[in-house]
């Protein structure tokens, strides 16, 4: 009962074709009611909904706010990590540590020819996570790696990320602020989402916003309506 395995496939789109990715792949081995150690495929721990981006049933929107989830270039990793969970008096404190790589990851880039190669190598990732019975979830995720784009060395890059999560059945609440660092340029983003629950309804509404190295901004407005069918 202590050893399981997990497997997840997505059809996903690259330009104007579709590809089965293979999302997760891993083994995960259960120490005790506290530590668990994985490896094989993983999610890179650096978001609030890293570990449930293809799971639309997991979060309000259609669709995860571009501004702020399409600054981190891949959707999983080669490696292992280690999940420690310390129970609290008022919650709990999720712990993760994460090492790894991914190779040959097809990434757009806006006004590239095609798709680029991206490697990302010696990647070492963390997240600390306190969950709380009153005020939410406080989540904070940080990672780093050596990248290479089409062959060319990228150099060192820096992902950091804070993010706030509260539902007490009637409320809810989402936000998250993250910080892309490299050698070349540093990009900054948020979102700020809050929804209220009428029966089965939930209307919500949510700001966007991205912060280019070159002073331009991208920013969004985004309304949503979920019904709950059970």
């Amino acid at each position: 009962d202590k050893l399981s395995a997990r497997v997840q496939t997505a059809a996903k789109a690259e330009q104007d074709n579709w590809k089965l990715n293979l999302e997760w792949a891993y083994l995960a081995y259960e120490v005790n009611d506290h530590l668990t150690v994985r490896g094989g495929r993983l999610r890179p721990s650096v978001y609030m909904f890293s570990e449930t981006l293809d799971v639309g049933y997991a979060y309000p929107w259609l669709r995860l706010p571009d501004e702020v989830y399409s600054l981190f270039p891949i959707s999983n990793l080669e490696g292992a990590d280690v999940l420690y969970s310390i129970p609290l008096s008022f919650g709990s404190l999720d712990l993760q540590l994460q090492y790894g790589q991914a190779i040959n990851r097809n990434f757009y880039v806006e006004g590239a020819d095609g798709l680029l190669d991206f490697d990302v190598k010696k990647s070492v990732s963390g997240s600390i996570a306190l969950n709380t019975n009153d005020f939410g979830t406080f989540r904070f995720g940080y990672a780093e790696g050596d990248s290479k784009v089409d062959g060319n060395d990228g150099g060192k890059g820096k992902f950091s990320s804070f993010g706030h999560r509260y539902d007490n059945g009637t409320i809810v609440t989402n936000a998250e602020v993250v910080e892309r660092r490299s050698p070349a340029a540093t990009t900054d983003a948020f979102y700020v989402m809050t929804g209220y629950r009428v029966g089965d309804f939930l209307p919500h509404v949510t700001y966007a916003q991205m912060d280019l190295h070159d002073g331009g901004r991208q920013s969004s407005w985004a309304y949503g309506l979920n019904y709950s069918l059970t």
